[in-house]
């Protein structure tokens, strides 16, 4: 059954109620919303796709709800995250495809992606890689009707274990002059409705052809790989280059090229090296098309190599009614306490997590990607040796945050070398902190933190010649306003953030862990003293005390305010205690330390949270101990409230109103003086989360 066979009821019923579900590619999107003209028009661009019926997961969910009182904005939810959380309902279906373009092609994922329009003929694919506004869509659009199918006009996804493309087959995107264009070009073409004021100007879809839509699990091979350019003009120049340009030109248009590692240069290598690779200079479309299609003619002789894979996804899939017993992902994605049941009972007992339903993994994905937990949630499993017994649909989610992180953490060990060779001739204690100093610790708990900077701690009166020091190395400060310059180095607790002008990596130094605004005052002499080598003979480098280490991680939650992450680094807090507090002497010399350091209130709150929500033994005596510690009772009413509203989302098919209150409000708790806060700077570092997410780039 596909989209068209619904009526204009069955498919409003059905987005409003447990979602319209169907494939992009490899991937099951699922729509929800209660708004007609959005079903209508999706129901338009994606008329002669299969429906899936009665799937109790999905890849990505994707909700449009209406906004404010009048109905004319909406806000687009996709995968627990608002992507767009207030837009006119307008434009809401181009704001649409662009979000299942952030969910389907910049996730993670173990196969190669390219940013490419991909078309096939006799097999083999002619892959595209482009910047935007090279008329790549464009060209795309021309050749889908010219004898050629249509793969995708976005990306190329190149599988892994063989290089081929797998089709990601769904309307194509076009902008402003070229909707014209292609409607004289191909008026056969089926062109849906333009929208005009988007951030890209007027924006329609062409749709694929009813071929590329039924060979929709048909992969191919890759023969051409071409470099397209539009150039107002310009005469048709189809120019050959060499392989390694070519495989420089690929990575750079290639989503996450770096991140697979030594992976993904094997599969780009192995593209380029079975590929012809031209760049096309073109000003007529017409023309363009022509010699294109001349380059790539193909002789009887040539045929492709079988592909040895099952078929990537199912043309049709019959339907099938959910049993009466099952709970519909649609209610299971509105229990909050089934959220909370599921994020926690992972992160408790992970073992168990090859009992789940896909159901239940469909909400235990987006839960875990909303809190960052997925990566670490992945490497935990692995190391269970669970990954075979997860069901086909969530697996390769699991793969791919598995491969983000182990590659995340070669490069944190890689700066971690870089900042020491800058440093070492300084012979100044260079304390590293946070995921850093967790990975050099050798800690387990940190497998799978994503982490994307280095933290180190430096003595004050050092700072200058550090400074300079890793200038002279490539670290760059981030230009600020002389306001702003004031306030990091007179007010915060470090340098303005310094990022390397070639690797893009960031690095943070610090002289302490608290601001200077704050009215807890730590000397962080007694941090440096208390410090210990990472490994040995090499005293200069150091990483934190466990109990530092553990007070550093409270400090850092419960004075800084951030809960956006809150349930991750509280999980860092659990990993300690479990992993750290072996010893009497640790708990102990945890005690002791956070009433040296004045550091009470957050190493009780620590403490508290950690065993609420992890349920980790807290020794007698230390409860005892920290008994005076504890605040009156509101407070820590108000305060308990707060918490568990920050680090468990309630909802992911909406705005987690409830969530980003109490994300603001504790971050609100330790407000700096006026004068301080009248700084430009401090809203955009301390508090970005009160003016919500920000607009993705699409």
């Amino acid at each position: 059954m596909k989209l068209n066979d619904l009526s204009t009821t069955q498919l409003v019923q059905r987005a409003a109620g447990e979602g319209l579900c169907w494939r992009v590619g490899p991937f099951i999107v699922r729509l929800r919303t209660p708004l007609q003209d959005i079903v209508e028009n999706i129901a338009f661009l994606y008329a002669g796709f299969p429906v899936l019926d009665g799937a109790d997961y999905a890849d990505h969910e994707v909700v449009v709800l209406p906004r404010g009182m009048t109905g004319k904005r909406v806000s687009i939810i996709a995968d627990g995250r608002a992507i767009y959380p207030s837009e006119p309902r307008a434009i809401a279906v181009p704001l649409l495809e662009w979000t299942l373009n952030l969910c389907v092609f910049h996730q993670p994922s173990t196969n190669l992606i390219l940013h490419a329009a991909v078309v096939e003929r006799g097999g083999y694919a002619l892959i595209m890689p482009a910047v935007p506004g090279s008329g790549k869509s464009t060209f795309c659009a021309a050749l889908a009707h010219r004898g050629w199918r249509l793969l995708s006009d976005e990306v190329a996804i190149l599988r892994r274990t063989d290089g081929r493309v797998v089709p990601a087959t769904r309307p194509i995107g076009l902008k402003n002059a070229s909707i014209d264009v292609i409607q004289q070009f191909a008026p056969e073409a089926v062109l849906g409705p333009g929208w005009p004021g988007t951030a890209k100007g007027t924006v329609a879809h062409c749709l694929p052809t009813e071929e590329s839509i039924r060979r929709a699990g048909e992969t191919a091979q890759p023969r051409w790989l071409m470099f397209p350019a539009y150039r107002h003009g310009a005469e048709t120049e189809l120019t050959p280059i060499s392989k390694p340009r070519a495989l420089v030109h690929a990575a750079a248009d290639s989503f996450n090229y770096s991140v697979l590692g030594t992976e993904g240069f094997t599969a780009l290598s192995r593209l380029v090296d079975a590929c012809d690779c031209y760049e096309l200079t073109y000003g007529d479309l017409e023309d363009a098309v022509t010699v294109v299609g001349q380059w790539t003619q193909l002789d009887d002789s040539a045929q492709p190599e079988a592909d040895s894979a099952e078929s990537s996804l199912p043309a049709e899939t019959p339907p099938s009614a959910p049993s009466a017993s099952q709970e519909s992902p649609a209610k299971i994605g509105a229990a909050p306490t089934r959220i909370r049941e599921l994020l926690l009972g992972a992160l408790r007992q992970p073992e168990d997590l090859e009992e789940l339903s896909p159901a239940e993994w469909d909400v235990l994905l987006r839960a875990a990607r909303v809190t960052s937990l997925l990566s670490s949630l992945a490497v935990r499993v692995a190391e269970l040796e669970l990954l075979e017994k997860i069901p086909d649909g969530p697996r390769p989610h699991l793969e791919a945050a598995r491969t983000v992180a182990i590659q995340h953490e070669r490069i944190a060990l890689w700066e971690v070398k870089r900042v020491e060779r800058a440093l070492m001739e300084m012979e100044t204690p260079v304390v590293f902190l946070k995921g850093a100093a967790y990975l050099l610790a050798g800690c387990r708990f940190s497998r799978g933190r994503v982490i994307t900077d280095v933290d180190v701690l430096l003595p004050r009166q050092n700072l200058a010649a550090a400074e300079a020091q890793l200038r002279d190395w490539g670290w760059i400060a981030d230009e600020e306003s002389p306001l702003d310059e004031q306030y990091y180095r007179e007010w915060l607790h470090e340098l303005p953030p310094l990022t390397h002008f070639r690797r893009g990596t960031s690095l943070d130094v610090h002289h302490t862990i608290l601001p200077r605004t704050d009215r807890l005052e730590v000397r962080p002499e007694l941090l440096f003293d208390e410090a210990v080598p990472y490994e040995e003979g090499n005293d200069q480098f150091l990483v934190l005390c466990p109990a530092d280490m553990f007070l550093h991680a409270a400090t850092h939650l419960f004075r800084n305010g951030d809960f956006s992450k809150g349930l991750r680094d509280l999980a860092d807090l659990r990993g300690m205690l479990e992993e750290l507090a072996t010893t009497e002497h640790f708990w102990r010399h945890l005690v002791t330390l956070a009433e040296q350091f004045d550091l009470a209130g957050p190493c009780y709150y620590a403490l508290r949270y950690t065993a609420r929500y992890f349920d980790c033994h807290i020794p007698d005596d230390v409860k005892n101990a920290t008994r005076a510690w504890k605040p009156v009772w509101p407070p820590l009413r108000v305060m308990d409230r707060l918490v568990d509203a920050a680090v468990i989302p309630r909802y992911l098919d909406r705005i987690d109103h409830r969530r980003e209150r109490a994300i603001g409000i504790l971050a609100r708790l330790y407000l700096p003086r006026l004068r301080v806060a009248a700084s430009p700077s401090f809203w955009k570092k301390r508090m970005p989360q009160w003016f919500g997410p920000r607009k993705p780039q699409t």
